[in-house]
C-alpha cells in the first residue's frame, strides 16, 4: 500500500514538471512569435511604400519616355507630311533660260526674239511661257511710249498704230470718203473714213439692220491736231497718267489712220445694248475687230473700249476673233522686227 503511493507520489511529480515545463516553453514561443510579427508589421509597409514609389517613378519614367517617343513620331509623322507635301508639289520654272523649251513651244514663238522673252520672263516669273511670249511680240517688255517707231506705211490696212507705233502729224490717208447719212450719226471731219473700209462697213451695218439692229458711226478719221486737241483737253481734265489710259497721244491715235471707228454710243454702258452684243460676234466677218478688248488693257494700253472698232479685212479679222487675241499681238508676231 505504501508502495504504491510512492509510486503515485513520484508520478505526480513527473506530470506536473512535465505541464510547468511545457507551459514555459508555450510561454516563450508566444513571445518570441509576437515579436516576429511587430518586426513584420513595421518592415513590410515601409518596403511596399519604396517599392510602390519605385514603381510609381518608373510608370512616370515610362510615361514621359513614351511621351517623348510620342513627341518624337509625332514630329517624325509630321516632317514626313510635310516632305511629302513637298514631293508632291509641281516645280514651277521661275528662272527661265535661252535653253528653256517651253518657249520655243508657244505659238507665237520667234527665234529672234529668244533672249528677250528670257530677260522678260525672268523679270515676270508669275507669267506663263506663252504669255511671255505674247507680251513681248507686243513690245510690253518696253514701258508705253518708249522704243517707239514709225508706222510702217507699206503694210497699209493692217498698219499698227498704238504706244510703240506712230503717224507723222502730216499722216493724212489719201483715200477718205465722206460717211452717208444713213450709216453715221456725225458730220465733218469725223464723218470721213478710208474708201477700202467704207464698203465692208456699209455691208456691215445693211446686215445688222437685218437683224434689227442700227450701226452708226460717232468718230471715224481725225486729224493730227483735232488728236493734240482732244488728248491735252483730257489730260488738263484728268492728268496725263490717267488720260492715256483712254486716250491716245497726237501721233499715237489708230483714228488718224481712216481705218478706226467709234460707233453708237461711246459710254461703258455700250457694252449692254444689243448692238455691241452683234458687233462682238459679227464685226470679224466683215473685216472688223474689237480693238479694244475687256481684260486687255495690260497689252493695248486703253481700257475696255465696246464702242471701237478697226478694219484690218476679213481674213486677219477672222484669226483675231478666233484666237482671241489682241491686234497687237498679232501683229508683233506677223509683222514686228
Amino acid at each position: 500500500m505504501k508502495k504504491t503511493k510512492t509510486i503515485l507520489l513520484i508520478s505526480f511529480v513527473l506530470l506536473l514538471t512535465v505541464s510547468l515545463s511545457l507551459g514555459l516553453y508555450y510561454f516563450l514561443s508566444k513571445d518570441k512569435g509576437d515579436n516576429s510579427s511587430k518586426d513584420i508589421v513595421v518592415n513590410v509597409p515601409d518596403d511596399t511604400i519604396i517599392n510602390n514609389m519605385e514603381d510609381i517613378n518608373n510608370t512616370e519614367i515610362k510615361e514621359e519616355e513614351n511621351k517623348e517617343e510620342t513627341v518624337v513620331d509625332d514630329t517624325k509623322d509630321i516632317e514626313e507630311q510635310e516632305e511629302t507635301v513637298k514631293q508632291e508639289e509641281p516645280v514651277v520654272n521661275t528662272t527661265p533660260t535661252a535653253n528653256n523649251n517651253s518657249y520655243t513651244e508657244c505659238n507665237f514663238y520667234k527665234d529672234s526674239r529668244a533672249s528677250r522673252y528670257v530677260n522678260y520672263g525672268n523679270s515676270n516669273p508669275s507669267l506663263s511661257a506663252c504669255i511671255v511670249v505674247n507680251f513681248v511680240n507686243a513690245n510690253l517688255d518696253y514701258p508705253f511710249y518708249t522704243n517707239d517707231a514709225p508706222t510702217d506705211l507699206s503694210k497699209d490696212t493692217l498698219m499698227l498704230v498704238n504706244k510703240y507705233y506712230y503717224l507723222d502729224s502730216n499722216y493724212v490717208p489719201s483715200d477718205l470718203i465722206n460717211i452717208e447719212a444713213a450709216y453715221s450719226g456725225t458730220s465733218g471731219q469725223n464723218n470721213m473714213l478710208r474708201s477700202v473700209a467704207y464698203g465692208p462697213y456699209v455691208e456691215m451695218c445693211n446686215a445688222a439692220a437685218s437683224a434689227g439692229i442700227t450701226i452708226k458711226n460717232v468718230s471715224a478719221y481725225r486729224s493730227y491736231s483735232t488728236q493734240s486737241w482732244l488728248y491735252n483737253n483730257y489730260a488738263s481734265t484728268d492728268g496725263y497718267a490717267l488720260a492715256d489710259t483712254y486716250s491716245a497721244r497726237p501721233g499715237y491715235s489708230e483714228h488718224q489712220t481712216g481705218l478706226a471707228m467709234d460707233l453708237n454710243l461711246v459710254e461703258d454702258s455700250f457694252v449692254n445694248t444689243p448692238a455691241y452684243a452683234w458687233l462682238k460676234d459679227n464685226s470679224y466677218k466683215y473685216g472688223f475687230i474689237l480693238r479694244y478688248p475687256q481684260g486687255k488693257q495690260n497689252i493695248t494700253g486703253y481700257k475696255f473700249e465696246p464702242w471701237h472698232y478697226r478694219y484690218v479685212g476679213v481674213d486677219v479679222a477672222t484669226f483675231i476673233y478666233q484666237s482671241g487675241i489682241t491686234y497687237d499681238e498679232y501683229y508683233g508676231y506677223y509683222y514686228g522686227e
